[in-house]
């Protein structure tokens, strides 16, 4: 509200519950507008396929033949079932699970089985063309999806001329550069340290109950902490990006974890269980959001699908050494207390590595001389 031309508050408590509201803002702010959907790289070959609902429409982006990611209504032209309900490849073909109307990857009606009764399969006057999937109008900049549910929003040049702007002095490193420049390694070495403790922890949370004398019921209901500490994290990091830059706070992740590895280290009472999950939490919550918006920063967003690509793999391998690691200092009778004080050295030697860099960490703008 505007009173005496000053903002005296927001919307009402209310706004944000009722369900009339919802309705109005779905067919005009979420309508009007260009709305950010996902991303390139998320599709690998022609019939991938991902499901996702905006603004309560079932909507479905799919890789064509062309290699070209176009959006549909995800609803059947006959009886408006929706069409697909998970991730996946469907190959050339879109099926209809109730009828079994069948499109193309251009949304194009291909097959209507017995739509004119038993094996009339177009009734005279009906024209296949005119039964196609619903289009969305799309847009890809960069690696980013965005779609327009009403089809009116401005041109998308136009209405996102301020974020292009933010970008169009910034360089977009290639992968062959990135994995050239120091500073990527060592910020990676940050990035691993979540992945393969966790992994570690999860895998032998046994052993640790074990050596600790939690009894069998303490990290099972540790995981409640851990989850609501990464749930709250992942609310505060995105305003926190916004507010600081994920360049600045990433020498901040992996502190909370830093912190829990101490205190399974020093303490074996019950109770240590809880705090170590929950600041492990805090550090999943900050990871899982600098993971992504850290390299958009540094390296631009022109190749992030495959930058995204290689810091994927990076962090599926360092799950599978965290597991390996674990097992074989396990077997090699080293206890809890070694096993996390080797974590804490790891952490430790990461962070000073990243500090000592911190002042380069900045994106290259190409309107400076370098």
């Amino acid at each position: 509200m505007v009173k005496n031309g000053k903002i005296t508050h927001g919307l009402p408590a209310q706004s944000y519950t009722d369900q009339h509201f919802w309705e109005i803002e779905c067919n005009t702010v979420l309508a009007d507008g260009w709305l950010f959907v996902g991303f390139v790289h998320e599709f690998s070959k022609p019939g991938d396929v991902i499901p996702i609902s905006i603004a309560g429409k079932p909507i479905l982006l799919i890789k064509n033949n062309k290699d070209e990611i176009t959006a549909f209504h995800n609803v059947c032209s006959h009886r408006c079932l929706k069409l697909v309900n998970e991730k996946k490849n469907v190959g050339k073909i879109i099926q209809c699970p109730y009828h079994s109307w069948t499109y193309d990857l251009e949304g194009k009606l291909k097959a209507s089985p017995h739509f004119g009764g038993t094996n009339q399969h177009t009734p005279k006057g009906f024209n296949k063309s005119d039964h196609g999937l619903k289009p969305i109008r799309i847009h890809i900049w960069y690696d980013w999806i965005f779609i327009n549910l009403n089809g009116k929003a401005k041109k998308f040049e136009e209405y996102a001329k301020p974020l292009i702007k933010k970008f169009k002095d910034i360089k977009s490193w290639r992968r062959s550069e990135v994995l050239r420049d120091f500073k990527f390694y060592i910020i990676s070495l940050n990035m691993l340290a979540m992945p393969w403790i966790v992994t570690g922890v999860f895998i032998y949370q046994s052993f640790i109950a074990e050596s600790k004398l939690w009894g069998s019921y303490i990290i099972p209901q540790s995981f409640m902490i851990y989850s609501i500490t990464s749930i709250l994290t992942l609310i505060a990091s995105g305003f926190l990006v916004d507010k600081f830059t994920s360049r600045k706070l990433i020498p901040f992740m992996n502190v909370p974890l830093l912190f829990g590895l101490m205190v399974l280290y020093f303490y074996d009472i019950s109770y240590s269980a809880y705090i170590f999950f929950g600041l492990m939490g805090v550090s999943n919550g900050l990871a899982n959001v600098l993971g992504s918006s850290t390299w958009a920063e540094i390296y631009g967003v022109r190749y992030l699908g495959a930058i995204r690509a290689l810091t994927t793999a990076l962090m599926v391998f360092s799950t599978a050494f965290g597991t390996a690691l674990f097992g074989i200092l396990i077997d090699k009778d080293y206890t809890i207390e070694n096993i996390a004080l080797i974590s804490i050295l790891y952490i430790s030697l990461t962070l000073f590595l990243l500090l000592i860099i911190k002042g380069s960490v900045e994106p290259v703008n190409l309107t400076k001389k370098t």
